[in-house]
């Protein structure tokens, strides 16, 4: 069985009284502690790690902090596919030296794209980028990144405005016709965001699959 099958079943026993909230509690702290630390912030992992710690708070000292029965209906509703998890305030840390690598490299193609360089080399950022896991936030950002540089080439070499897809809508997004210089803008904040300087919003829904596909949408 899955971790996110796992979960569900324990929360069930314990909404059924089959466990007891100590039972749950007791089982969550030694996933917590089990668990490896997530690399470049693999998506589906958002929802479990805070339904891991949600069923940690199920007896907290400070009975404001506990987690109520609604909560873990609520957690339980997020791992189902039943409704969408919206994480708030996200700074992201702890990538992987791949997305490290990729992360360098985009630096170095803003710093040329800001001087206005004859000679811009985009290739470094293109081969760094494509070993970062795209299921994974970095992975999202990265390629929205990548959108972005593709936009500002073509424009550069046709004079053509062309439309850019938003990063706000991750897959499904409204074309906007933006000059080099708010195109460069949104890079320079994509590259704040993966460097840990600038926070993320971001809505996960994962869906009632075999394959427990998840959909996410990532706000700057």
């Amino acid at each position: 069985m899955s971790l996110v099958g796992e979960i569900v079943r324990r929360i069930n026993d314990c909404l059924e009284g089959k466990i007891s909230e100590q039972d749950l509690n007791n089982w969550a702290n030694q996933i917590l502690i089990d668990e490896p630390e997530d690399t470049d912030h693999e998506i589906g992992s958002f929802v479990t790690n805070e339904v891991i710690f949600l069923l940690n708070m199920l007896h907290d000292k400070d009975e404001r902090f506990r987690a109520t029965r609604e909560e873990l209906e609520e957690a339980r509703d997020w791992l189902l596919g039943r409704k969408s998890y919206e994480a708030q305030r996200i700074i992201l840390y702890n990538y992987t030296h791949k997305a490290e690598r990729a992360i360098i490299a985009l630096q170095r193609t803003i710093d040329q794209l800001k001087s206005k360089h004859d000679n811009i080399d985009f290739q470094e950022f293109l081969r760094e980028s494509s070993s970062v896991n795209s299921n994974t936030v970095y992975g999202m950002l990265i390629f929205h990144a990548l959108q972005l540089i593709q936009a500002i080439r073509r424009e550069v070499k046709t004079g053509i405005v062309e439309p850019y897809v938003g990063i706000n809508l991750v897959g499904i997004g409204k074309a906007n016709h933006l000059p080099t210089r708010k195109l460069l803008d949104r890079l320079s904040n994509i590259h704040a965001c993966l460097s840990g300087k600038r926070e993320i919003f971001l809505t996960v829904h994962i869906l009632a699959d075999e394959n427990r596909t998840t959909k996410a949408v990532i706000s700057l």
